[in-house]
């Protein structure tokens, strides 16, 4: 149920963010902080609580796997990145517009990046003792993004608003499949699949 829903809130995050960038005036090279200001703004923050929520979900779900040394400061990890992005969608939402267009206008999602970066990296023994398929998936996140970090010295060259989509694309893959694993661990597992 917890899985499901979690589920559910992460995709309507992808879904928040299109239907307020196809109502706008707005283009995939502007930077996403620039969404919330837009008429239909509040969609997008409302997609970015609800990916604080999932993010919370999963990390009660991973809590009843115990997997590991580094697993509950993975989950740790996870939690504090939903809480950065409870920030970051105030942020966005309440700053002025001119001041998301400024260099460095979205450095609060460094923060979330970082976090989430070691996240990747603490819980990857214990995905890959989960399920072997989601430790090669989760090791390919973290290599991508850990190959995103230099790509930023690009920007100027792509747009700082595609170099943003492209990162909340890995980001948003990797809960996803996260979660549709453990849906399918939670399937095989259920006294009924027996």
């Amino acid at each position: 149920m917890l899985l499901r829903l979690a589920l559910t809130l992460t995709l309507i995050t992808p879904l928040m963010h299109i239907a307020v960038l196809l109502s706008s005036e707005l283009t995939v090279h502007d930077p996403i902080s620039v969404l919330s200001q837009s008429q239909w703004g509040m969609l997008h923050t409302v997609g970015l609580l609800a990916f604080v929520a999932a993010h919370g979900l999963l990390a009660l779900t991973l809590g009843s796997r115990d997997s590991g040394w580094f697993w509950p400061i993975g989950r740790g990890l996870l939690v504090a990145a939903g809480v950065n992005l409870v920030y970051v969608s105030y942020y966005f939402a309440a700053t002025p517009a001119a001041v998301l267009l400024a260099p460095g206008a979205n450095d609060p999602l460094w923060l979330v990046a970082t976090l989430i970066g070691f996240a990747m990296g603490l819980l990857q023994p214990g995905f890959s003792r989960l399920s072997p398929a989601l430790g090669h998936f989760n090791l390919c996140c973290l290599a991508a993004w850990i190959l995103l970090i230099p790509a930023t010295l690009l920007i100027g060259v792509i747009s700082l608003g595609v170099y943003e989509r492209v990162v909340g694309g890995v980001y948003l893959a990797w809960i996803g499949c996260i979660l549709i694993t453990l849906l399918r661990h939670e399937r095989r597992d259920s006294p009924s699949a027996r």
